[in-house]
């Protein structure tokens, strides 16, 4: 039955072009013949739609009259048919061509798999691999059944399409990958992570952390916190995470009204989440959903991470 199963790739796009058409080639160049391919433009302004008309003609392209962001994905999983959701941007692309074939050989050795997170690969920071799942990783080759995960990277994981069907869709941009994967463990789906499954990344790696995206990953991220967790532990993380966003919108250099704003707009979204949203993770899994790792670890890690590579940039 898996050996049949048809991959629907989602590509969302805005402004990128040139990034699109390399990307669309080479999921096209992918040897398992039972695919569709679906672009949803998130209202770009350059010559994209012309450049899909002319080269990709047969490829589904979708121009939507406004900027929906991540939410164009649920959006293309309504306009497609496929039992392997594919999640990607324009600038992310599997590795090697055989990757599909590759997927479903494990899918077929491996029937309780809901969702495959994979390797992401920083083109232009000379091919790096990017380890988010923590500890001693072999990007050679990856445990018969994956590594239990809690979460995926946005630019490259497999979703069963009766995980959508039973969860819906995600949320608004930021962190929506943990809370559609927090919400598929609560429903029983399995997250599993294969380290050598690689996906590559050609983004831009300049000063990211504008005004709008800070407020906007302070906000989700406090939202998740708030929804998901109780008590005193809920109450903990909320702190921790209100502090952590108010660090990075200072080393940022941000503007002192925009991270006025962002911190008002964490308090309101931490009492909104607790008041709307909340869905208390029960305790038996727990530990899955955080792995067992300490948020203020991990939070620490990602401060080393940037001084580091600050400390790099000046020695250039």
């Amino acid at each position: 039955i898996v050996r049949k199963m048809k991959f629907s790739v989602i590509i969302m796009t805005r402004n990128r072009c040139e990034d699109l058409k390399f990307t669309v080639q080479r999921f096209l160049d992918q040897t398992w013949p039972n695919k569709e391919l679906i672009v949803i433009d998130n209202a770009s302004e350059d010559s994209t739609p012309q450049m899909m008309k002319e080269t990709y003609p047969d490829v589904r392209y979708v121009r939507l009259p406004d900027n929906i962001d991540v939410k164009a994905f649920n959006l293309g999983v309504a306009l497609t048919d496929g039992d392997l959701l594919w999640r990607t941007d324009d600038d992310s692309y599997p590795q090697h061509k055989d990757m599909m074939s590759e997927i479903i050989g494990i899918l077929d050795r491996n029937s309780d798999i809901d969702i495959i997170a994979m390797t992401e690969c920083q083109v232009k920071r000379n091919y790096s691999l990017v380890n988010w799942y923590g500890g001693d990783i072999d990007f050679t080759r990856s445990p018969e059944g994956g590594l239990v995960s809690n979460t995926f990277f946005g630019g490259g994981a497999i979703i069963k399409r009766k995980v959508f069907d039973t969860i819906g869709g995600f949320w608004d941009f930021g962190f929506e990958e943990l809370d559609l994967s927090t919400r598929a463990i609560i429903n029983g789906f399995q997250i599993r992570y294969f380290p050598h499954l690689i996906f590559e990344h050609n983004a831009s790696f300049g000063n990211r952390m504008t005004g709008w995206r800070w407020k906007q990953l302070s906000r989700q991220y406090i939202r998740y916190q708030a929804k998901y967790f109780s008590g005193f532990r809920g109450l903990g993380r909320v702190f921790q995470v209100f502090i952590y966003q108010m660090m990075i919108g200072i080393i940022s250099f941000l503007p002192i009204k925009i991270i006025i704003e962002g911190a008002l707009a964490m308090l309101y979204m931490a009492v909104y989440a607790r008041n709307n949203e909340r869905t208390p993770i029960p305790k038996h899994l727990l530990q899955q959903i955080t792995l067992n790792k300490s948020l203020f670890k991990s939070q620490m890690t990602y401060f080393k991470n940037v001084i580091i590579s600050r400390l790099n940039k000046k020695k250039r």
